[in-house]
């Protein structure tokens, strides 16, 4: 499920202005957006995740 938050997380990026930001926030964003590519269907296997942030 797309929550807002993900959402402006990853609309962010087209602000004129340099900012710091959190990567990991950045990708949590980006997988729950693409969340649905990762399931298995016809056409590919599902794919396994494994996020190992250090």
């Amino acid at each position: 499920m797309l929550t807002d938050n993900s959402l402006r997380t990853f609309s962010r990026a087209n602000s004129e202005y340099q900012m710091l930001a959190d990567i990991r926030e950045g990708i949590d964003s980006t997988l729950m957006i693409l969340q649905h590519r990762l399931n298995i269907n016809n056409n590919r296997p599902a794919i396994q995740l494994i996020k190992n942030y250090g």
